[in-house]
């Protein structure tokens, strides 16, 4: 019975907050749906990320040493059909997306049609500088550091170049930005 009590005292709570978000959407111009659920916050987000563009999840900093792939933005992240914009707590986001850091990794793609990044940033409109990226070990720390030393405000990166279990294990640029990153990130698994 409290258990029941108190999933609905949530979406109760949920629901009041639809006029600060209509408030939102309308003070930036902006469409957008408000819908408040109960159940697992992953699935229910996975299965709106099936008729959305994009996922914005909140990273609580509360443990960051939590073994990643197990938290409720990384599993949606993995499990998600639309890219998911990973908000660590307490994160600037007033300049989200106006300088950001695409980490492109185009290894393993030998026997793919060649992917012209330049060029299809320019049929976009979109300036770019390219740097060439290479250190020598631990990479997650590095792309960390590259961006921020580029005053970006938005880390773009694919998640899970390797198998979850391995980058558990092992570790890895993901488990890495996922645990320490200050930035936003647009991730897609």
């Amino acid at each position: 019975a409290v258990q029941a009590n108190e999933a609905a005292r949530g979406l109760e709570e949920g629901g009041q907050r639809e006029r600060w978000w209509r408030a939102q959407l309308e003070r930036h111009g902006l469409a957008g749906e408000f819908q408040v659920v109960q159940g697992d916050a992953v699935e229910a987000l996975c299965h709106a990320a099936r008729w959305s563009d994009l996922v914005v999840a909140e990273r609580p900093c509360a443990n960051p040493d939590a073994p990643v792939g197990w938290g409720i933005a990384s599993r949606t992240v993995f499990g998600s059909s639309a890219p998911v914009v990973v908000v660590p707590e307490g994160a600037r986001v007033d300049r989200v997306g106006e300088h950001m850091l695409v980490a492109w990794n185009p290894l393993g793609t030998e026997n793919l049609p060649a992917i012209d990044l330049r060029a299809w940033f320019g049929r976009r409109g979109i300036h770019a500088s390219f740097v060439a990226f290479k250190p020598e070990k631990d990479h997650g720390p590095a792309l960390l550091e590259a961006a921020n030393k580029a005053d970006a405000n938005l880390i773009v990166v694919g998640a899970w170049g390797q198998s979850r279990i391995a980058e558990l294990v092992l570790g890895g640029v993901t488990r890495h930005l996922f645990q320490h990153s200050n930035l936003p990130m647009l991730v897609a698994h």
